[in-house]
């Protein structure tokens, strides 16, 4: 590991343990979560293609008020796209910002949740098998993340398991007259928050 990336490492992981303790007396949480996807384009054309699946990473925070109710607020990685029939792949990958309210249930031990909001998406990179495709695709996307899960103790810190369902909203191709086509994501996510 080169010097550089060992003491940006060992800073961040400072921050994360300091910090987690001050944001604990103001009832906010960062965290980190690792996921998977399951990616689809949905659209005119589109019939029978089969998801892109790929791992998602992220890292944020959530601001508890009221007891069992929370705005998470995450950046994640997430690789989207689809699978045609005759084997060719197109590849988004965005950098997403869901923006989420967590209703909680059971004030004590295990912690079933629901959320919901919308998702900010940042186009990373855009290829059809080997072809650059990004100037064919449009910078932003908005959808709307519901899903739930469960929040648990695990070592001291809080772990959970969250499913979500991302609909996306907007033709995402650059040119209005072309099909339209929209993302739409599965996603299970096992995360922590210190």
């Amino acid at each position: 590991m080169k010097r550089t990336n060992f003491f940006v490492l060992v800073i961040f992981l400072t921050v994360l343990l300091v910090g987690s303790t001050v944001f604990g007396q103001l009832g906010i949480r960062p965290g980190v979560k690792v996921g998977y996807n399951w990616a689809t384009l949905s659209g005119e054309g589109l019939n029978g293609v089969e998801s892109r699946k790929s791992i998602a990473v992220g890292a944020g925070i959530e601001l508890s008020f009221l007891g069992l109710l929370a705005v998470q607020a995450d950046v994640l990685y997430s690789p989207r796209g689809t699978l045609f029939q005759n084997g060719s792949e197109t590849r988004l990958n965005y950098l997403s910002i869901p923006i989420v309210i967590k209703k909680k249930f059971l004030p004590v031990g295990i912690h079933p949740f629901l959320l919901c909001g919308p998702e900010f998406s940042f186009l990373l990179t855009a290829k059809a098998d080997d072809t650059d495709i990004k100037d064919q695709v449009k910078a932003q996307d908005l959808a709307i993340v519901v899903g739930g899960g469960v929040e648990f103790s695990l070592l001291g810190k809080s772990a959970y398991i969250e499913g979500r369902y991302s609909y996306g909203l907007h033709n995402i191709n650059e040119e209005d007259a072309q099909p339209s086509s929209k993302n739409r994501v599965w996603q299970l996510f096992v995360g922590f928050l210190f």
